[in-house]
């Protein structure tokens, strides 16, 4: 992330720090904004794109409008951000994901202190739903649907938990804080191993309002057991202490208070044990029912977050293809028609971006340009270097129209991936469904990725939209294309069973391609079949190796018969040769092998060998009434096919290979 060159134009204003030189961050090479940070107090600079960031929160699309003291443009026209209270960790995270920048998020669970600082900044900025798809990977270390377990010094888990619309987690932890905090002289909190919670903490670190209400139920608890103590007054003459100069925690009281002895009975008592004393049975009873009704210090205030974060952070977008029109939006886009008139209808306007300036033109299941997707060109650059060179306008697909937007031409992307990939780019989360996708829109999406380089937009969602590739062994006829997502996503033993497969089931027909058991034809210039590079060609290789040396053992064995050299009795021989001619004729084979080419075999490996099991059973059936010795002849053959069959050579070439590898390690 860090450039080497950071000391001249993309520095912080000298009136600043007129002796200092900021390291400086790029985030988007071409940024029109400069971010003043801290890190324990020594400044930073983070040059970004003021469009990727108006796509993550409201406050930094308000923020950058320039009207607040926040933002301000210098001379040259770059906005400066001066943000001296934000964590720069964190705030580093925000970016990355506002520019796509998604190989440079935390791959793994993050610390506590680390995730606890994401969770305050996006709080303050109201930007949390962004996190949603990596919330499971950073917080597998928080109870209940985030795991963090709760150790004495991690109260601030409140704060997580109220952001991420945990509810019943907060409950739980806010009911035992409040029964082991306890207060110090100058009346604030501290917890077990002596650290003070301060309300006022200019870090923000637990909800508003919590530990008021937190330090008010405390005192209403132990003024009720106090009550119940006093009352007794258990045969002494003491006042009753007030609630405030009570340091223990309600629950070091409690057990104080349950350790009472009463040092006299009533007299003319029989009683010589407090466990056969009425009086004090009551008294613990009352002390186990003021702990057992401890009331919760969540708020009514709290709980209306929760339950709006709750909500925000696990709506799932079904119609995951939807793009919303803004309010002002006509639904048609007249300029299109205006600087295109040759299109034939008036495409519908969908819009990703408010003030997107480029405009994609598709074909959403018809032949002319029905749809017009409004975009941000910034988006499109982050999400891919190929969208980004087609906006140069020296690409005939993105040419400049006179209402000053770019339009790109894409005849033939599928609409449905396409949206997808659009919404990630415009950080619309809340469009993209957890579920594995269909084949059809998967294969398309596979397709989009690879052509754009776009693959690494995928890494949070694709383990669940791949999630049927996981267990499949057999795919449905005309899936064959199941190859190119597991080459294009990284699977590579998934990869390697399908073109297995591939070549042990396929025939081939009288052009020499390849031909699935369903009679589909894989023909890799036929831009319906969408397979990786070279696939094809090295199945067709694999198969011809199979095949030549299966044909090269059966006319071997149908050749023997042919000669003066005998293998049984004359008649039995003769019958062994003719079933064989007919075996030949029945599977489409020449009656010898100088004629038998192995690439226009119809029958697939699997299926000649399957024919060869067959007639043997036929011969050693019509044998069986002597020990002939063509059975073992032919017990041999069929052994000899078999034992082919089990060295098939392995299809998948070494650039497939590196490609997947390449391809897991940037989904990882």
């Amino acid at each position: 992330m860090k450039m080497p060159d950071s000391n001249e134009s993309d520095a912080i204003s000298a009136s600043s720090h007129p002796q200092t030189l900021p390291d400086t961050s790029y985030f988007d090479n071409d940024g029109d904004l400069r971010i003043l940070v801290y890190d324990e107090d020594v400044p930073k600079v983070f040059v970004a794109s003021s469009k990727a960031m108006s796509f993550v929160c409201s406050p930094w699309k308000r923020m950058l409008a320039g009207d607040f003291k926040e933002a301000q443009a210098d001379l040259s026209g770059m906005k400066e951000i001066s943000l001296p209270e934000d964590d720069p960790r964190a705030l580093s995270i925000l970016l990355n994901i506002a520019h796509l920048r998604f190989d440079n998020l935390p791959k793994g669970i993050m610390s506590f202190e680390a995730f606890r600082d994401l969770i305050v900044l996006s709080n303050k900025y109201c930007a949390t739903v962004i996190l949603k798809p990596w919330l499971s990977t950073w917080a597998q270390v928080i109870p209940g649907s985030y795991h963090f377990d709760y150790t004495c010094g991690r109260e601030e888990l409140l704060f997580i938990y109220w952001e991420l619309g945990e509810e019943e987690e907060m409950e739980k932890l806010a009911r035992e804080l409040t029964w082991d905090i306890g207060i110090n002289k100058d009346g604030q909190f501290v917890n077990k191993k002596g650290k003070v919670l301060i309300p006022e903490d200019s870090y923000c670190y637990y909800p508003p309002g919590f530990l008021d209400s937190m330090l008010c139920l405390r005192a209403q608890t132990i003024s009720c057991m106090l009550d119940e103590l006093y009352g007794y007054r258990a045969g002494l003459d003491f006042e009753q202490p007030s609630t405030e100069i009570i340091p223990w925690s309600v629950h070091t009281l409690f057990d104080k208070i349950m350790d009472v002895e009463i040092s006299q009975f009533p007299g003319e008592s029989d009683y010589d044990d407090h466990s056969y004393c009425n009086f004090y049975k009551g008294f613990r009873k009352s002390i186990k029912n003021i702990r057992g009704n401890l009331a919760s210090p969540v708020l009514e205030s709290h709980r209306v977050h929760m339950e709006r974060q709750k909500e925000l952070l696990s709506a799932s977008q079904h119609d995951i293809t939807a793009a919303t029109l803004p309010a002002h939006a006509t639904t048609t886009d007249v300029a299109c028609m205006r600087d295109f008139p040759e299109m034939k209808v008036l495409p519908e306007a969908v819009y990703f971006d408010e003030q997107g300036d480029t405009r994609i033109l598709v074909r959403d299941g018809c032949d002319t340009y029905n749809k017009a997707f409004i975009v941000s060109s910034k988006a499109l650059g982050f999400a891919s270097h190929v969208w980004k060179k087609m906006q140069s306008g020296h690409f005939k697909e993105g040419q400049p129209g006179t209402d000053g937007m770019m339009t790109i031409f894409l005849p033939h992307d599928e609409t449905d991936a396409l949206t997808i990939l659009l919404n990630i780019a415009h950080l619309r989360f809340d469009r993209l469904s957890r579920d594995p996708l269909p084949f059809d829109q998967l294969r398309a999406l596979a397709t989009l990725t690879d052509k754009y380089g776009a693959t690494i937009m995928l890494r949070p969602w694709i383990k669940d939209w791949v999630g049927s590739l996981w267990g499949f062994g057999d795919w449905d006829a005309g899936q064959e294309e199941w190859l190119m997502i597991a080459w294009e996503y990284g699977y590579e033993d998934k990869f390697e069973t399908l073109a297995r497969d591939l070549t042990r089931y396929s025939g081939a027909n009288e052009n020499g391609k390849l031909v699935t058991h369903a009679g589909r034809v894989l023909d890799p210039d036929n831009e319906d079949c969408r397979f990786p590079p070279g696939i094809i060609e090295s199945i067709m290789s694999a198969r011809k190796h199979v095949m030549d040396k299966m044909l090269d053992v059966l006319y071997d064995y149908v050749e023997q018969y042919l000669h003066e050299k005998r293998v049984c009795a004359r008649k039995c021989d003769c019958m062994f040769l003719g079933y064989m001619i007919r075996f030949l004729s029945s599977v489409g084979l020449k009656l010898e092998r100088r004629f038998q080419s192995s690439d226009t075999v119809s029958l697939s490996i699997d299926g000649l060998s399957s024919k060869i099991h067959e007639t043997k059973d036929q011969l050693c059936q019509a044998s069986k009434c002597h020990g002939c010795k063509n059975i073992v002849s032919i017990l041999e053959l069929q052994l000899s096919i078999r034992s082919i069959q089990e060295y098939q050579p392995s299809a998948v070439l070494e650039s497939h290979r590196i490609h997947m590898q390449r391809q897991k390690a940037l989904l990882v």
